[in-house]
């Protein structure tokens, strides 16, 4: 089940606008695809790389902070997150 909701979760980043994009943050997706980091299945660790890529790579280019620090990425690490990935 977890497997499915992870692609379903990743594709949503593959073609999303910018608004949805934002939304689906705000609907704690990085928090979503983020615990999947744990699992040790890599087709499920390499969907949810790929959708936190896309995540990251709209917030390079439309959600800059004054600083010009990329907020998702930026909300991923807050989180914790950070460590899962270098733990990978």
């Amino acid at each position: 089940m977890k497997q499915e909701a992870v692609w379903a979760l990743s594709n949503c980043t593959a073609s999303a606008s910018v608004e949805q994009f934002e939304y689906l943050v705000k609907l704690d997706m990085i928090k979503g695809l983020s615990s999947c980091l744990k699992l040790d299945d890599a087709r499920i660790l390499a969907v949810t790389l790929e959708g936190l890529s896309n995540i990251f790579l709209c917030g390079k280019k439309y959600y800059l902070d004054v600083n010009g620090f990329n907020m998702f990425a930026v909300q991923f690490e807050i989180e914790g997150y950070l460590n899962d990935l270098e733990d990978l």
